[in-house]
């Protein structure tokens, strides 16, 4: 980190800071700390302007020296997930699974996920991955017109068909888990959103702090705006949904709330659900409050 910012101040003292300079920087992202906090796991994003392309590289930072050391080689993008209970790192990189030791050495894929997986967390005991991929629930229009099959169209009949800039495609993001053994992930994973046609995380700027596994890995806390249509585009009406992996049964703990309800945290203890909160529906710019949510009794409280 102290080299970045060294960079930067050489840049600024001996040359005019240009797009071309900025794209020269590496851009650096926290992922994660082991437990004991003396390891953290941080990216760094190099581009290539050339052609038009960036690569993430995972380096973990010993936080007592000060030693950094790159643990993915560069060549492809990784994505940091977390640490294991045995203190190897696991990742992401082309769609899958990986765990690596913080030396970077035994890189080994865990996962063969059909379709890949988009972002993931694993759970504090580490027995369960919790992931999110794209679920297909529309046709598309050369399937809904097979007569036609080199037509480049989109068929828009519906909001919400397009987010800043990106179109909304026939597939939505689903919250899925598998079990993991600290070697591999094993069994077949399961879509708790099996189904529906809505997503989790939130398009278009919603990530896996929408999404969060209690600390007995026995449920899975996720973000969703269960709406379609218009109702879609213009609410901000979200609510945290709580899915109990035994009876596979799903709970909406803020129904009563109609803002913007997002961003779940478990307490350690598995007894409460922190989530921040807007109280007023379509007002994106509301106050956003801190609640807590108390599974013994069903009470919210506003912190």
């Amino acid at each position: 980190m102290s080299m970045m910012i060294m960079t930067v101040t050489s840049f600024a003292q001996n040359q005019t800071v240009t797009p071309s300079t900025l794209w020269q920087m590496g851009r650096v992202g926290l992922c994660c700390t082991t437990a004991d906090g003396n390891t953290a796991l941080y990216s760094v994003t190099r581009y290539d302007v050339d052609a038009n392309k960036g690569t993430t590289t995972l380096y973990t930072l010993n936080t007592t020296t000060g030693t950094t050391t790159a643990v993915t080689d560069g060549k492809i993008s990784a994505q940091g997930v977390g640490f294991t209970p045995s203190g190897k790192i696991i990742y992401i990189s082309e769609g899958q699974l990986w765990t690596v030791g913080t030396d970077g050495r035994s890189a080994t894929k865990v996962s063969d996920v059909a379709g890949g997986i988009s972002d993931a967390k694993i759970s504090s005991d580490g027995s369960k991955i919790v992931f999110t991929a794209d679920v297909k629930i529309k046709q598309t229009p050369s399937e809904i017109y097979p007569q036609y099959p080199k037509a480049n169209v989109r068929i828009m009949d519906d909001l919400m068909y397009r987010h800043w800039n990106y179109w909304v495609g026939d597939a939505v993001s689903h919250v899925f888990f598998a079990s993991f053994d600290g070697e591999k992930v094993t069994g077949t994973p399961v879509d708790i959103m099996e189904g529906e046609l809505f997503e989790s995380p939130l398009s278009p700027f919603g990530g896996m702090e929408q999404i969060a596994i209690s600390p007995k890995s026995d449920k899975i806390a996720y973000t969703c705006k269960k709406k379609t249509g218009t109702a879609a585009a213009t609410s901000t009406d979200s609510d945290i949904y709580v899915y109990d992996i035994a009876t596979k049964k799903t709970i909406d703990i803020t129904e009563g709330n109609k803002g913007y309800d997002t961003n779940p945290s478990w307490s350690a203890d598995g007894r409460f659900i922190a989530f921040s909160s807007m109280d007023e529906d379509g007002y994106e710019a509301d106050k956003n409050d801190i609640k807590l949510y108390e599974f013994a009794n069903g009470k919210t409280y506003n912190l």
